[in-house]
């Protein structure tokens, strides 16, 4: 049986876990938010994943159902932490992945989240590492936020190694510059198409990393492209933007059922 991961098999894939969570989900809610919350995150990240699938699929209307899912999953979590004690605590102390996904959903559905106070404190300190950087980065896009990009990068390639550095530097260099060029757009083509065979992305699939890379598009240079170059046009573009109705038939419903 081949190990080869496909769309044909991720999306069932995907599919299937997050309807195992939600069977779980059902049987536990009630007396035990503290037990339900971190499922909701586990959710979120199945849900993104679907969201890139279907974006490389070019199925714009499935994408963003599924960006508009996360935020949902983020909107449940808030309404638990409501509750106060442990649950409050967990609400706010949500890092990395948790977060990153959230706001990058937010800038592709075109929707407005609050901001994680306590969390982004913490990122701010933690700036120079992985998860760190996804946070900052998706929060300074959404928010609009000024950021000393040029001492976050210097920390970057102070503290972090190899590669994935390189690509996270790419990233960093264009915030502080506030522009994407057609250099830029080239490198970022060669840089990704590197993500396939460099073994220190074998597992960050969301990256595109190893057999992914055929399967997903850069989001965070997408978020990028979306703030400094709406216009560029390629793999790696988010194509929906609130005027295209006919490419997302279904979400005038939702989206009454799921206010801003």
């Amino acid at each position: 049986m081949s190990m080869v991961p496909s769309l044909e098999k991720r999306i069932p894939f995907c599919l299937s876990e997050i309807d195992e969570l939600d069977a779980i989900i059902s049987e536990l809610s009630g007396d035990r938010p503290h037990i339900v919350f971190p499922l909701y995150s586990e959710k979120r990240r199945f849900i993104f994943e679907l969201a890139l699938f279907y974006w490389r699929k070019g199925d714009w209307a499935e994408s963003l159902l599924q960006f508009e899912r996360c935020l949902e999953t983020y909107e449940i979590q808030q309404a638990l932490a409501k509750s106060g004690g442990k649950v409050r605590v967990m609400f706010e102390s949500m890092y990395g992945d948790q977060v990153a996904f959230v706001y990058y959903a937010a800038l592709f559905a075109r929707r407005t989240v609050p901001r994680l106070e306590p969390t982004i404190d913490f990122i701010k300190r933690e700036a120079a590492t992985l998860s760190g950087l996804d946070c900052l980065m998706s929060e300074s896009l959404l928010f609009e936020d000024e950021v000393d990009w040029s001492g976050v990068l210097h920390e970057v390639q102070r503290t972090l190694t190899g590669h994935i550095a390189e690509h996270y530097a790419f990233y960093l260099e264009i915030l502080e510059k506030k522009a994407i060029t057609a250099q830029d757009m080239e490198r970022h083509q060669v840089l990704f198409s590197a993500r396939k065979s460099d073994k220190q992305f074998e597992d960050e699939c969301l990256m595109g990393g190893w057999l992914y890379n055929d399967l997903v598009p850069d989001y965070r240079f997408a978020a990028l492209l979306l703030r400094y170059a709406p216009d560029a046009d390629g793999l790696h573009t988010w194509k929906w933007h609130p005027g295209k109705t006919e490419e997302v038939a279904g979400m005038n419903v939702y989206r009454e059922s799921h206010p801003n």
